[in-house]
């Protein structure tokens, strides 16, 4: 199919500068307008044969399939659809260089079928809690800041590790985290100088959108099913995040 290209980007970024960037926060990223659009009569192996060149001399795995789907979206800017698409028809490319004879309508019917039973699921809410002891020193100013700068405590590990919502996708970390409760432990701080035990029990939520769910062996009643964080993203949601149980000590 012929591939429509629109205004070129960011074709020329390294792998390691996308995937230190890539669906951090799909709402914000400038590789979700789309580079590429196709359908399937306007196909042809040598548009395919670009792509996969490009993705290679940019560093990325085009026989692995997550390498693939990072550098379709994030690198070519192609949305969820198309890069399922494209992925698809580029491993059976990697898999059979011979394809594109007798077998490319299978193929090109496979490629629409997985898509077409990919199903982006409703976002949900997914929640960081923890409970919080920790000594902040206030200044004659009414500023105060912890008595360390090591954050590990706010991790998921406790060793400075991010955040990941249950069906893998990237919440925040532990320095946003911190930020977040500093926002809620504000309002307790007191006014006079000096040293406190600030404890209590924090929930900051997030709004997770943009993960699908591929699914595969249908019967009539029931299908398998796996599920594709790969585009997926974190809002924090400030209005359901609290601070519970609070209570500052002076030392």
């Amino acid at each position: 199919m012929k591939i429509i290209k629109s205004t070129k980007n960011i074709a020329g970024a390294s792998k390691s500068n996308v995937k230190a960037t890539a669906y951090a926060n799909s709402s914000q990223s400038q590789y979700t307008s789309g580079v590429y659009s196709a359908t399937e009569e306007d196909y042809d192996e040598e548009e395919l044969q670009d792509i996969i060149d490009e993705l290679t001399a940019d560093g990325f795995d085009v026989t692995d399939e997550a390498d693939l789907l990072m550098g379709l979206g994030a690198d070519l800017g192609m949305d969820h659809a198309d890069a399922r698409y494209y992925a698809k028809l580029i491993l059976n490319h990697m898999d059979d260089s011979s394809v594109f004879g007798a077998e490319e309508d299978d193929i090109f019917e496979e490629a629409i079928e997985g898509a077409s039973n990919e199903v982006e699921l409703d976002p949900e809410e997914s929640v960081i809690d923890m409970n919080i002891d920790q000594y902040i020193i206030v200044d004659s100013e009414g500023s105060w800041n912890y008595d360390s700068d090591n954050y590990d405590w706010a991790s998921s590990d406790g060793e400075g590790s991010d955040w990941y919502s249950d069906n893998g996708v990237r919440l925040d970390d532990p320095t946003g985290v911190v930020e977040k409760i500093d926002e809620l432990i504000e309002p307790h701080v007191p006014i006079e100088p000096g040293t406190y035990r600030v404890e209590g029990y924090i929930e900051l939520y997030y709004t997770v959108s943009g993960v699908y769910e591929n699914r595969y062996d249908y019967t009539e009643d029931d299908y398998s099913s796996d599920i594709n964080s790969d585009f997926g993203s974190a809002e924090y949601n400030k209005k359901l995040s609290k601070i519970e149980n609070v209570k500052v000590t002076k030392i």
